[in-house]
């Protein structure tokens, strides 16, 4: 390393406290850079050292003003130097309207804008940086990572990430998972980064697993997801090779390229035209060509259509630091655009596409397709659920209920499900995908409608001998596009007039009325349930078995409601009857929101769909 003293002693105008800092500076440089600097008459030398000085202070005080500014407005409490930089450097967000344009070129700049204060990275590193590349003095923010306002922690990871091309050797190296863990560095790290420091509740991040029993969801899932409140707004994919590039963002393009599954989403003025559908960021990752990628929507609505897919970057080499820069810059945007949606009052799927949830025991993953499907798996089912009902049972059911006659009025399984599968675990795709009611509805109108849907489905299970045994409100789904609800979740059903007096009965939600006086479950058990479950009345707090776990509706039923909840309660179980198909004439069923969803069953089931 070269000792600069003598130099520097030659030149005149510079202070002694200025000769050491400028010193330290010049033997952090390459030697050539370094020479470049005190080349040249005296005074121009010393005047290049002046403003390398000035610059370097000017950045210090940038970071700490920044760090002190943010740390301030924390109530007094203590916060971390970090936290408090990235709330400057992603302030403000981007409009959370942005998304929902159609202007690839507005998201290509918003990818391009300068990140300020500038990016964080060890005094050596960036000196190093901006010596060799001046052009990134107003990029880069050299930080002493000792001093305890510093930002330590994206300072280290920005070396990190900038610093090292860990891309593999040209020959030898062509897995997809190094690809992966390219992108997994420069982007993922980073996301991970923001999201720890400022500490978001909106965001979920995942990857793809290779799992034979899950083949299905692998070949629809992308390499990469992220959802902000559920609506898929951001995705990956990644190839092996630099020629994967283009199969990498057709991939892009053909997996879960819309922010949710059409259907899911309530809409708030009650057309289905009314929700709109925001457009998707995306990245294809190929060898070591990274570039970014909109996927926007051919419609506005989640009324349907394609994606088409438009570059928001040019194709990047992550070989290169400059490549990796401008990358790292561009996910420090596309988090100012998730924020900026996550702000808004922006409609939230009911079930996120490609996130797999867990409900009693069972797997569900929201599907696209056409139509989208939910993904139902029970692990282990003959030790977890097969006391409830056997798979016979529900292999017989589904293929009952498959007839045109009842399509419409009861969950449809597709894709030549359900089956078993080898590891033990059950599966089954059902059709069409809704959003879930967690709750009764706010008017007696609305409730009218889903009564007469439900009973439409107790009728079609009915009329081919099964019971539903689960009838309350989280296996009801609205169906936004129809305007009407469905009955769903058939995996506690059996066959009428099944015995249930030995355990695992009674189920939880069941009253001591539920079942027939020889402890069988009967159409008639499932009509109680309706009444009980889904008609609570005010009163109805006596003390029965299941009681406290009753949603009771805000409202007092009218009487001609009160009518048909008695009815239901009275059902005769000897009456040979199809009592839910002969319930659906009842008056308090025939205004038009019970009308419309009772209407098409023609006295029976349901109609073709």
């Amino acid at each position: 390393m070269a000792d600069w003293s003598t130099t520097l002693d030659s030149l005149d105008g510079l202070s002694e406290e200025e000769k050491g800092k400028a010193r330290f500076i010049l033997s952090t440089q390459p030697e050539k850079h370094a020479r470049l600097i005190v080349s040249g008459p005296p005074g121009v030398a010393a005047a290049t050292i002046k403003t390398m000085l000035r610059r370097d202070e000017e950045a210090r005080a940038v970071a700490a003003a920044v760090t002190s500014r943010v740390a301030n407005t924390s109530g007094g409490e203590p916060i971390d130097p970090t936290t408090a930089y990235l709330r400057a450097c992603l302030s403000p967000p981007f409009p959370g309207t942005t998304l929902l344009g159609r202007d690839v070129e507005v998201l290509r700049r918003c990818l391009r804008c300068p990140i300020r204060p500038g990016l964080p990275l060890p005094l050596e590193a960036a000196r190093r940086l901006q010596a060799s590349h001046p052009w990134l003095r107003d990029t880069l923010a050299p930080c002493d990572t000792q001093a305890e306002t510093a930002p330590s922690s994206l300072s280290w990871h920005l070396q990190s990430v900038l610093m090292e091309d860990v891309t593999g050797p040209v020959v030898g190296c062509s897995s997809k998972m190094y690809a992966a863990f390219t992108s997994h560095r420069l982007l993922e790290r980073t996301w991970w980064l923001l999201a720890k420091h400022t500490k978001v509740v909106w965001l979920t991040m995942d990857r793809n697993v290779v799992d034979p029993t899950e083949a299905t969801v692998g070949q629809l899932r992308p390499d990469f997801l992220c959802w902000v409140n559920g609506a898929l707004l951001l995705k990956g994919e990644e190839k092996a090779t630099d020629a994967g590039l283009k199969d990498a963002v057709a991939e892009l393009q053909d997996k879960m390229s819309r922010a949710w599954v059409d259907g899911t989403v309530q809409q708030r003025q009650g057309g289905a035209d009314d929700v709109p559908s925001p457009c998707m960021l995306a990245y294809a990752a190929a060898g070591s060509k990274l570039q970014f990628i909109a996927l926007v929507p051919e419609q506005a609505t989640t009324a349907g259509g394609g994606v088409r897919a438009e570059p928001i970057s040019q194709v990047l080499d992550t070989r290169q630091f400059e490549d990796r820069l401008t990358a790292v810059i561009a996910a420090f945007n596309i988090w100012r655009l998730l924020v900026g949606y996550a702000a808004m009052d922006a409609p939230a799927p009911a079930l996120p596409v490609g996130q797999t949830l867990k409900f009693d025991g069972s797997k569900v993953t929201m599907l696209p397709g056409l139509p989208g499907f939910v993904r139902k798996v029970i692990p282990n089912f003959k030790d977890s659920h097969e006391e409830y009902t056997t798979f016979q049972v529900l292999h017989d059911l589904y293929g009952a209920i498959s007839k045109p006659l009842h399509r419409s009025a009861v969950v449809q399984a597709v894709d030549g499900t359900p089956r078993m599968q080898a590891d033990g675990s059950y599966l089954v795709h059902l059709t069409p995908p809704g959003v879930p009611c967690v709750e009764p509805p706010g008017s007696e109108d609305e409730l009218r409608g889903v009564v007469a849907c439900v009973l439409r489905g107790l009728a079609a299970l009915h009329a081919e001998g099964f019971v539903h045994r689960d009838v309350r409100w989280r296996n009801i789904i609205y169906l936004p596009a129809e305007g009407r609800w469905l009955l769903i979740d058939l995996e506690h059903a059996g066959r009428v007039d099944c015995d249930c007096r030995r355990p695992p009965f009674p189920l939880q939600h069941w009253s001591d009325r539920i079942l027939e006086g020889d402890g069988t479950y009967s159409p008639a058990s499932d009509l109680r349930m309706v009444a009980e479950q889904l008609m609570a009345s005010q009163e109805d707090g006596d003390g029965r078995a299941g009681a406290l776990l009753v949603r009771r509706p805000p409202f007092t039923l009218s009487a001609a409601g009160q009518d048909l909840r008695r009815q239901l309660l009275q059902a005769d179980s000897s009456s040979r009857e199809q009592l839910a198909a002969a319930l659906l004439a009842h008056p308090w069923l025939q205004s038009p929101a019970g009308a419309g969803a009772a209407g098409g069953a023609g006295g029976s089931a349901g109609s073709p769909s």
